[in-house]
């Protein structure tokens, strides 16, 4: 039964779930749809097909390519927001008028440009994305991509002073939360949306500790070398596993006895070693929003292990082991310990309260209607 109607404006397709940004989306999309939500999906699609699995949970799907060319990168808006303009979204979402969720300032074109100052929007934040971009610049090594991140990031903080100040605002994390509210003073918390329901943490023991993520992705690279360095040619086995693995990382553990690279392993493989692993190992490097590794991780590993950036703004680090900086010291100490019932239980009872999918689509629900 059809109770509401709502567009949805996604910076990718968000399927496969396969990555932090699109698994919010995608997620969010099932568990409004499963309370009665019709949802006009609108994607903007690079190097992703269409998908016929969205169109179980979506009344109608729309896509739109990624304007990618030169003209793109020569405005003095950002490049992610301003490859992603289209006058056909903008004819689309004129064609009704349901309210409009814009997933992450990617998608933010039309509100920005004023073109939606008339209907009901709400922007979903996934990041500080100025913060987020510079970051990335201060990591990186090729300087022509390092002057791209720094641009993106100046273009992207006066972008977020331009929005309406009256722009309802769904952040991601407690401490984006309070960042974003001193702009927007409708600014509201919604943890990110994920795969899981119930705890599937096997208890006992595991024998080795794994790092998993998009292992292409420089903040991710840099973290896998990190954690290469301290476990390389110990008594603790590391599994590294992820998507197009960096050859910097191929390199680094050739030789290396203990540790092993698991490049792109299907979701049946990553979902087993997971929840075999002994300790997930769980580094960042950069605050802003949430790491959606880390709800899977503790809805289906055993022992987590992160730092303080990890966990910013979580409410979870109860759940977790916080090392700072040794992360093999702390493995070899869980490595003798057993997973067991009493933490299973602590660990469904706090994500059960903070991060269920079903309750945040209802607060999702109550903000936009």
């Amino acid at each position: 039964m059809v109770k509401y109607n709502l567009n949805i404006v996604s910076f990718n397709v968000p399927y496969p779930a396969d990555y932090g940004g699109v698994m919010d989306v995608f997620y969010k999309i099932k568990a409004l749809h499963e309370l009665g939500v019709s949802i006009t999906l609108h994607c903007f699609q690079y190097g992703r097909s269409e998908q016929k699995e969205l169109e179980k949970y979506c009344k109608q799907v729309f896509y739109y390519p990624r304007k990618t060319g030169l003209s793109s990168h020569l405005s003095l808006w950002p490049y992610i927001v301003y490859s992603r303009r289209s006058k056909a979204l903008l004819h689309n979402l004129s064609s009704n008028d349901y309210p409009i969720l814009l997933e992450g300032m990617h998608s933010a074109y039309g509100l920005i440009s004023k073109q939606l100052n008339h209907r009901k929007v709400l922007l979903r934040s996934h990041n500080i994305e100025h913060e987020y971009y510079r970051y990335l610049a201060n990591r990186e090594r090729n300087v022509i991509r390092r002057i791209y991140y720094y641009k993106e990031a100046f273009l992207l903080k006066r972008l977020l002073y331009k929005l309406p100040q009256t722009t309802g605002v769904a952040a991601i994390s407690l401490s984006d939360t309070e960042e974003l509210n001193k702009i927007f003073a409708n600014t509201f918390r919604l943890p990110p949306f994920h795969s899981g329901k119930l705890v599937e943490s096997v208890l006992g023991k595991g024998d080795y500790a794994l790092y998993h993520g998009n292992l292409s992705i420089s903040e991710n690279v840099e973290a896998a070398q990190y954690l290469i360095q301290q476990f390389a040619n110990k008594e603790v086995s590391l599994v590294v596993a992820g998507k197009n693995p960096d050859q910097r990382l191929i390199r680094l553990t050739q030789g290396v006895s203990n540790i092993s690279i698991v490049g792109n392993p299907d979701d049946s493989t990553m979902h087993n070693l997971i929840r075999n692993a002994h300790v997930i190992l769980l580094p960042t490097f950069q605050t802003t929003g949430i790491k959606l590794k880390l709800l899977e991780s503790l809805y289906r590993g055993r022992f987590c292990v992160a730092n303080v950036s990890m966990t910013k703004g979580t409410e979870l680090e109860a759940l977790v082991e916080i090392a700072e900086p040794d992360f093999y010291e702390t493995s070899v100490r869980l490595m003798k310990e057993n997973f067991t019932e009493e933490k299973k239980k602590e660990r469904a009872e706090l994500l059960g309260k903070q991060y269920n999918n079903e309750e945040n689509a209802r607060l999702l629900i109550s903000k936009i209607y």
